[in-house]
């Protein structure tokens, strides 16, 4: 009878033991099925942020493909106005600072805008403008300078990446 109840005391305890292992099993795979959710909405709700975006920058088209040149004479502010290249540095800076909180994927960030905003970087007009700006208020558009960093490295800062 002893050996009957040991036995049976034994196999109780190694059914509970896989119940145990099982319902580690079952909730593990249940996050990582949670987190490739989350990872795909995220990413949904970036490449809709990035369309958006992408609309919004089509309003500075002209000013985007005049800086795809290599002519280092070309002077946005002198040809389309402070205004319209505040508007379009305004953006940029609105792009990076939702980067910077992770609200935008950077590698598609990276894929969308980084030669376009390097273009600006580069002009020299554009840099004197910022620097003089960015004297009067350094807090000026920081989040596009630090894509403009990001970016000529190779969007090797992207954490998502």
């Amino acid at each position: 009878m002893k050996k009957f109840i040991y036995e049976e005391c034994h196999l109780l305890t190694n059914l509970a033991s896989l119940a145990i292992i099982l319902g580690v099993v079952f909730a593990v795979f249940t996050v990582r099925n949670e987190v490739v959710k989350m990872k795909a909405d995220r990413a949904q709700r970036s490449a809709s942020l990035m369309l958006k975006l992408d609309d919004k920058l089509n309003r500075y088209e002209d000013i985007i493909n005049e800086l795809d040149t290599d002519d280092t004479g070309f002077k946005p502010i002198e040809k389309f106005g402070q205004d319209r290249v505040e508007g379009l540095i305004g953006t940029y800076d609105m792009i990076g600072e939702l980067a910077k909180h992770d609200l935008l994927l950077c590698s598609m960030l990276y894929n969308e805008f980084s030669y376009d905003i390097v273009r600006a970087c580069r002009n020299p007009e554009l840099k004197a403008y910022i620097a003089w700006i960015r004297k009067q208020d350094s807090t000026l558009y920081v989040n596009f300078i630090d894509l403009c960093d990001k970016f000529r490295k190779g969007g090797r800062g992207c954490k998502d990446q």
